[in-house]
């Protein structure tokens, strides 16, 4: 059942485009909202993964060691998913470019889903903590919900904005069904992973943000995503490693070995 109301809230957006707007945008749509699923695609992974040690952990009341996986999820899925964002938002008008004119019109669509995203991102996994912890229904009443609001979001964003409508009821679903996920485990846990990591990481973002928009632009599609790709990329690991917001991996480089 949480299966079918997850999909529900992925695929809605493009069955209603098609009920009020030309099919062409149904295929633009389609194409760019799929770009910033790869934000997501790193707790996708490790929902598999989790999922069944925290029911094997809930089963022998191994409550602490649940904690210190889901605090650490929200830790190092917090730290991928911002780089993820920067790498695709930073990128995504010279991308679109690449794959032609006429997706340009899905820009703000990325930058959208992409927010929505990276919020699901900071949320952990979550998802398992309140599915495989014997509240099942819990999760299930508020899918159901979110595919209303969903549903009730697109009839009325899509005929005012168009496909932006679209992916604002798409990322108002993932900031509700985080945030609902948050209150329901921090309800039965008092689980709050949140710290002044969190803030370093949104700090951390802000800054490759701000130097995107000082970076110059070249003629060259290719040349501006790699340029960017790669000084972006080093701005925000070099910033983590000053910040200390993971310590515990400090030991694996080289010249902290030496120290």
């Amino acid at each position: 059942f949480n299966s079918i109301a997850s999909l529900g809230i992925k695929t809605l957006d493009s069955v209603l485009i098609g009920k009020f707007m030309v099919l062409s945008f149904v295929g633009i749509y389609s194409i760019v909202s799929f770009i910033p699923t790869v934000i997501e695609a790193p707790l996708n992974a490790l929902d598999r993964i989790i999922s069944s040690k925290i029911a094997h952990a809930y089963a022998a009341n191994e409550t602490e060691h649940i904690k210190e996986m889901f605090y650490k999820s929200v830790k190092y899925l917090s730290l991928i998913g911002a780089l993820l964002f920067i790498g695709v938002n930073a990128n995504i008008p010279y991308l679109l470019n690449l794959v032609g004119k006429d997706f340009s019109g899905g820009l703000e669509v990325v930058y959208i889903i992409s927010a929505g995203t990276l919020i699901t991102m900071f949320g952990g996994s979550s998802s398992p903590l309140l599915i495989y912890t014997s509240k099942p229904w819990q999760g299930a009443l508020m899918l159901t919900a979110i595919v209303l609001i969903t549903f009730a979001c697109n009839m009325v964003f899509i005929p005012r904005f168009g496909i932006n409508g679209a992916a604002l009821s798409t990322a108002l679903s993932a900031l509700l069904f985080t945030a609902g996920k948050f209150y329901f485990n921090y309800r039965r846990f008092k689980y709050q992973p949140y710290d002044v990591n969190t803030v370093k990481i949104l700090l951390a973002t802000t800054v490759c943000f701000l130097v995107n928009a000082l970076l110059p632009v070249w003629h060259s599609d290719i040349g501006n995503i790699v340029m960017r790709g790669f000084l972006l990329s080093a701005l925000y690991i070099g910033m983590i490693y000053l910040m200390k917001v993971v310590p515990e991996f400090h030991h694996y480089l080289p010249w902290e070995k030496k120290q």
